[in-house]
């Protein structure tokens, strides 16, 4: 991505780590790369020591996470307990799959230094799961969480990448 001499300049305040890591795994394989801290208030112009710098600026937007887990699990104490046993509740458990989804939201504030403006952009990811067996929401969260944001930090990245390639 980087033609000339310039550095990539993360500004990661505020990113969560597994998009930190993305945005960090990207510039080490981009070119010479180095952070800043910049307050809220700062332009991106403050981070550019050359006008061949390209600052990124990655933040998490929205995140929705949704599965039927809670309710399966639900339904297999109920059927263990109340109707029929233990024997119907593992038939149910191979039978009926659980799913999880996590949509993820991402803001790309990109800066080429020699431009004027920095540029804005929003990337949505969808991550979804299916399994059988016997599994607890939390952990299909906790799992999907990090995936999901190393997803839509990737893909935020890659289709600036793409369009900067179209120019």
């Amino acid at each position: 991505m980087q033609s000339g001499a310039g550095a990539i300049v993360l500004v990661l305040d505020g990113a969560p780590e597994p998009m930190a890591d993305e945005a960090r795994r990207f510039a080490g394989a981009a070119g010479p790369a180095r952070e800043l801290a910049l307050s809220p208030d700062d332009p991106l112009r403050a981070a550019c020591k050359a006008s061949a710098d390209l600052v990124l600026r990655p933040r998490l937007g929205r995140t929705h996470f949704v599965s039927n887990a809670p309710d399966r699990n639900a339904m297999f104490i109920y059927e263990t307990a109340i109707i029929v046993g233990i024997p119907v509740t593992l038939v149910s458990a191979a039978v009926w799959k659980y799913y999880a989804e996590t949509l993820a939201e991402a803001e790309l504030d990109v800066l080429a230094c020699a431009e004027a403006e920095p540029r804005h952009h929003v990337s949505s990811f969808r991550l979804r799961s299916e399994g059988r067996g016997f599994v607890r929401t939390h952990t299909l969260q906790d799992a999907q969480y990090d995936a999901a944001v190393r997803g839509v930090t990737r893909k935020a990245i890659a289709e600036h990448v793409a369009r900067r390639i179209r120019q």
